[in-house]
């Protein structure tokens, strides 16, 4: 990985609280994804994110 990946990775890492570089990324092209589907599976997607992160879940478990 560029050293310009890395920074930018840690500070999702940092920002998000996830727990390591490979998380970060997996969050990365999770979120990026989510910008290619129609508005309602979206919301679904996000609304299941924030049950998971309440009940302490990660939600980019692979």
């Amino acid at each position: 990985m560029q050293e310009k990946q890395l920074r930018y990775f840690t500070r999702v890492m940092n920002a998000y609280s996830l727990e390591s570089i490979e998380e970060a990324q997996r969050f990365y092209k999770l979120f990026s994804a989510l910008k290619l589907l129609p508005q309602s599976k979206r919301k679904e997607l996000v609304d299941i994110a924030f049950e998971r992160i309440n009940e302490g879940k990660s939600i980019v478990d692979k």
